[in-house]
């Protein structure tokens, strides 16, 4: 007889509707996943109790107990609040959202949705979730016995890193005008770290942060991030929730590094005319400031729904004629230095 196939996750599913449940479920098990089923809040609540699922998918709407205080008990319970909680609702708006991450969801997914597109973020969040829970592991050991770095510690955080790009690539799928730009971004700002002598440390997190930068676009209506002209103030006022909500989504990750911060100040201005905060001058961590140089000149020099991509030469006009006022000084300076110098290219 031959050995069935390992399942590749603990999935429980969470909706109030019977058809759904069924559906979803016969999905998850058709492409190797256990499925579980609870059909409201307090069903949910005993069956993490009874056995500890890998990931939850969650219904918003739900009479009793909402997904929103489904997740929020979750994550106030010691036993499950590192677990992963993926909504998938038929409201779409950004305030939806923005509860939701608020609750201490790790995405939102909205319906009706792409089979495939629910899968890879599935399996992109269970191997952030494994990794991170094999680095806590392999750190606690490493501290036990008080030994330095091993390869094994080294393969892990490599794992780690792969899934965070995965997690940053899956951010870029529902818009086309930022296609590469976070691979972009965190190699510029990586490389604008290293001319300022920053230790490996600091480059470690700030790439990191740069590869998900752009997380929170997840909140933003498809409308907006495809509208082929100039946006609205209130469409603009939409996108600019943007770094509070891949804040929030970085947090429960729980990485070595205050990405959450670089996330939610890489959009500052050092003259306070920045957002979400009015932050100025070094009241904005050095890495959000790189970051914001790093993205500015990457998103400059690709092209966009409403406007052609600039040279690398204008954009360079704009980071000299903005030194010192939007962008720091230092920052924008290695900036040039990389490209005029160095011989920096951002790539494909």
């Amino acid at each position: 007889m031959e050995k069935p196939a390992a399942s590749k996750g603990d999935i429980l599913v969470v909706d109030d509707q019977g058809p759904v449940l069924d559906l979803v479920g016969n999905i998850l098990s058709k492409h190797g996943y256990q499925a579980r089923g609870a059909a409201s809040g307090a069903q949910a609540l005993e069956q993490v109790k009874a056995h500890l699922p890998d990931l939850v998918l969650l219904d918003v709407s739900m009479p009793e107990m909402d997904g929103y205080e489904l997740c929020r008990r979750l994550k106030a319970d010691p036993h499950a609040r590192d677990l992963p909680v993926i909504f998938v609702s038929a409201h779409g708006e950004a305030a939806d959202k923005l509860k939701a991450f608020a609750a201490g969801g790790v995405d939102y997914v909205t319906k009706p949705f792409q089979v495939y597109e629910v899968l890879a973020r599935i399996q992109t969040h269970l191997n952030l979730h494994r990794q991170h829970q094999h680095l806590q592991r392999a750190y606690a050991e490493l501290e036990r016995r008080g030994a330095g770095p091993s390869p094994q510690l080294e393969r892990v955080q490599r794992s780690l890193d792969g899934a965070l790009g995965a997690l940053g690539r899956l951010a870029a799928l529902r818009n086309p005008n930022g296609a590469g730009h976070p691979t972009r971004t965190a190699k510029l700002a990586r490389a604008i770290a290293q001319e300022l002598g920053l230790d490996a440390e600091r480059l470690e997190g700030l790439g990191t942060a740069a590869l998900l930068c752009d997380l929170g676009m997840a909140g933003v209506p498809e409308s907006i991030l495809l509208k082929p002209e100039a946006l609205t103030p209130a469409e603009l006022t939409l996108v600019r929730t943007h770094p509070q909500l891949g804040a929030d989504l970085a947090q429960p990750l729980a990485l070595p590094w205050p990405v959450d911060q670089f996330i939610l100040q890489h959009h500052e201005r050092l003259d306070g005319s920045g957002y979400p905060e009015g932050l100025k001058g070094e009241e904005i961590a050095l890495e959000a400031r790189i970051l914001a140089v790093a993205d500015v000149m990457t998103a400059l020099c690709a092209a966009r729904m409403h406007r052609p991509a600039m040279s690398v030469d204008q954009a360079l006009v704009e980071m000299v004629s903005n030194a010192g006022r939007l962008y720091d000084a230092q920052v924008a300076g290695a900036c040039v230095r990389l490209f005029r110098e160095g011989g920096f290219r951002l790539g494909n």
